[in-house]
């Protein structure tokens, strides 16, 4: 989840966008990763409440962001090796 609020722009330089729930649903369904809506709110509810990420109230749908820039370089690079190989089983 902590990777899917990373992202690069053209120049590669690393960020982390706000995202909707669904449109981290979306991001989710198109690893082909299973889930249940329970179980990414309960996630969504504890990296809030861990302080990892920000929780931003907006209409019509809650926005979410990785709370600080220097975390956005250490999620790309400790979850890429293993992206990496999930995606090559397939």
């Amino acid at each position: 989840m902590l990777y899917l609020l990373t992202d690069e722009d053209r120049d590669n330089r690393l960020y982390r966008p706000q995202k909707t729930q669904e449109a981290l649903e979306e991001e989710l369904d198109l690893r082909g990763v299973t889930y249940g809506l329970d179980q990414l709110d309960l996630v969504l509810e504890i990296l809030v409440g861990s302080g990892l990420v920000f929780m931003i109230p907006d209409a019509p749908s809650d926005r979410y962001q990785l709370v600080h820039d220097y975390l956005v370089s250490y999620v790309r690079q400790e979850h890429i090796p293993e992206l990496s190989e999930s995606c090559s089983k397939d």
